[in-house]
């Protein structure tokens, strides 16, 4: 399941077996969104929030009309199921699919035409992104500079798109998530030795390791805070971990709530996906692989704060599953 913010931070989508359409703040389901995908893997959220790119276990990227909920066009070519989209271009007219066909496409969705198949990946394409040295928020004339993306092969490759350069950082275990900062400088890596690395966009230099999460057999996303203080992990075991992002200390631990066994009664821990950080407050959405997003208020957490963080119940904005199950139970 997967979680994304629209670019004010005012809804949010969420998606399993379907995708809904959220006023998170009120915990209101605005719309559904009946997808052909089977299981939907990730989301792209237009800027003007008017359209949306969705990618499943089918081989097809559907784009979609947010009020009307029509589908308005299907992207198609790869070999395998879809893991990623991203949009970006100008005036986002430029779709990118990642595939377990090891490629990425590029499509021009005013000419509709196929841009480009990028098959660098030696294994599955797990994340790719669009992005400026202007940072995530970029100014309306900031272009796309670089293309990122992120493989099981181990490699994170980074095309320069204004000097036809691929950079590629080879972590040697394999990569399930690439993330922007805000500042647009760095990128932290989600990987299957369970730890998240933070690397230098321009020169690929480390900067940073976290761990203390569990990461080994599932696709799991980190997130940047609004501010680029903190940096958010999601775990196998159910827990969010939280850490500053110069001083890679752990800030705090959450713990998502656990769910009934169907052969017993004993409580067993959701595994925690993905991670969408609102863009300008301390507020943040986890999604758990069973399809439940839970909305949470992270409070202060600056590097400047010496005292030590407030217990997890306190940080807990209300209850766990405020937006409730992106599939019924």
């Amino acid at each position: 399941s997967c979680v994304k913010y629209t670019e004010d931070g005012m809804y949010c989508m969420s998606g399993a077996n379907e995708i809904k359409l959220w006023n998170p703040d009120r915990g209101l389901l605005i719309k559904t969104y009946k997808v052909p995908h089977g299981s939907v893997l990730d989301l792209a959220i237009a800027r003007d929030s008017t359209t949306f790119l969705s990618c499943g276990t089918d081989r097809a990227a559907l784009i979609w009309d947010v009020s009307t909920g029509k589908c308005l066009r299907r992207l198609e070519g790869h070999g395998g199921r879809i893991n990623c989209v991203a949009l970006g271009g100008s005036q986002q007219a430029v779709a990118l699919t990642g595939s377990y066909d090891c490629t990425v496409r590029l499509f021009d969705l005013r000419s509709r035409n196929l841009i480009q198949v990028l098959g660098d990946s030696e294994d599955s394409v797990t994340s790719v992104l669009l992005a400026s040295d202007k940072g995530q928020n970029p100014s309306k004339k900031a272009l796309d500079n670089f293309l990122i993306t992120s493989s099981v092969d181990g490699c994170c490759r980074s095309y320069d798109l204004r000097k036809g350069l691929l950079h590629c950082d080879d972590l040697g275990v394999p990569i399930t998530n690439v993330t922007l900062s805000r500042d647009g400088k760095c990128i932290a890596l989600s990987c299957l030795d369970s730890a998240v690395r933070l690397l230098e966009l321009s020169s690929g230099h480390r900067l940073n390791i976290y761990t203390g999460h569990i990461h080994k057999n599932y696709a799991l996303k980190a997130a940047f805070s609004h501010d680029d203080a903190i940096i958010a992990s999601p775990s196998e075991d159910g827990h969010i971990l939280l850490w500053r992002l110069v001083e890679a200390d752990l800030v705090v631990q959450l713990k998502t709530a656990t769910t009934a066994s169907s052969s017993s009664q004993q409580q067993i821990a959701r595994p925690t996906s993905a991670i969408a950080w609102h863009p300008t407050k301390s507020n943040f959405l986890v999604a758990t692989y069973d399809g439940i997003v839970s909305y949470w208020g992270a409070g202060s957490f600056s590097p400047a704060i010496t005292q030590p963080p407030p217990p997890p119940n306190s940080i807990h904005k209300s209850r766990d599953i405020i937006i409730g199950p992106t599939k019924p139970p």
